[in-house]
């Protein structure tokens, strides 16, 4: 604070002096002019205002001139000239300083122009790159996708040309062990009429008691014995038959018994009421007892049939 009032000071006190020093000029007395400008040349050395000083030394120069010391005149217009030289090497430096700043600032936008050009160029370039390889991984892996759904469905079809084969081959033999059952429960159904025919017989001769009735009997018991290896065929073979509808019975209907589920077999084989119980060796009214029982463990509607239902599943 204080250098700045003492340059206030000396600021006003080369002020005064200057406007004495012009004042005297003006009024042709330039002895007292020439002292007031040396003490206001003086004061703007401290200053080192340049501009104020070069206007010093001017109106000093004047001032000798005009008391005819052109020495003193030319030795401080040269100071003047001196000054200005100076103020005017200092713009000049100024004006290339400007100049060289804005070549450079022109030079390096140009410079960063470049780069960033040659940035976005890179950039790009990495970008197509990046996009090409992504499309050619998506092509490769699209590609192997297709052909591995190809395999897959050729392996496919050629699993179910093969399981339809062996589906033709199944429902041939199915076909022949059915007719086989079918010859076997024919054969079955004889002998058991035959058993009928040797039970109404032996009714007679309990009344009658004539030999030859009873030698008849006793030949027509021989040749209609029953076979029972070809019963016990006839259920394996059954079994065999309806597997698969065996399993979904069982998975459908846990609660039945092992007798319901032969029963269900020969009802899905098409086998009457009357031709059960004689298989079975038991009698029409129990198949039909049974029969029920099994439609309310399977929960039949009233409107469905039993065969029916056996037939869908």
């Amino acid at each position: 604070m204080p250098n700045f009032q003492k340059t206030n000071n000396i600021s006003g006190l080369e002020r005064v002096n200057a406007t004495y020093a012009n004042y005297y000029r003006k009024n042709g007395q330039p002895e007292k002019a020439v002292q007031y400008f040396k003490v206001s040349i003086e004061f703007n050395k401290k200053l080192r205002d340049s501009a104020r000083l070069m206007s010093r030394h001017l109106g000093l120069s004047n001032s000798y001139h005009e008391m005819k010391n052109y020495e003193g005149a030319y030795y401080s217009y040269l100071n003047y000239k001196g000054l200005q030289k100076k103020i005017n090497d200092r713009r000049y430096y100024g004006q290339l300083i400007e100049l060289e700043a804005k070549l450079n600032y022109e030079h390096q936008k140009k410079v960063d122009s470049l780069q960033f050009a040659k940035q976005k160029q890179l950039d790009e370039s990495r970008i197509k790159e990046a996009a090409n390889s992504r499309f050619w991984w998506f092509v490769i892996l699209f590609s192997a996708l297709v052909v591995t759904i190809l395999i897959f469905y050729l392996n496919s079809r050629h699993k179910l040309k093969e399981q339809a084969y062996q589906n033709i081959l199944l429902n041939k033999k199915v076909a022949s062990k059915t007719e086989e059952i079918q010859e076997l429960l024919k054969e079955t159904m004889k002998h058991l009429k035959s058993k009928e025919k040797i039970a109404t017989d032996l009714q007679k001769f309990s009344k009658e008691k004539d030999e030859v009735a009873l030698q008849s009997i006793l030949n027509d018991l021989k040749a209609s014995k029953p076979d029972d290896t070809k019963l016990i065929l006839i259920k394996e073979n059954i079994e065999k038959m309806n597997y698969e509808f065996l399993n979904a019975l069982k998975e459908r209907h846990p609660n039945l018994s092992k007798t319901e589920i032969e029963v269900s077999s020969f009802i899905k084989m098409g086998l009457s009421r009357k031709e059960i119980a004689e298989i079975r060796g038991t009698s029409d009214y129990a198949v039909k007892t049974m029969r029920n029982r099994m439609r309310k463990k399977m929960g039949i509607d009233a409107s469905v049939t039993l065969d029916n239902y056996l037939a869908s599943i």
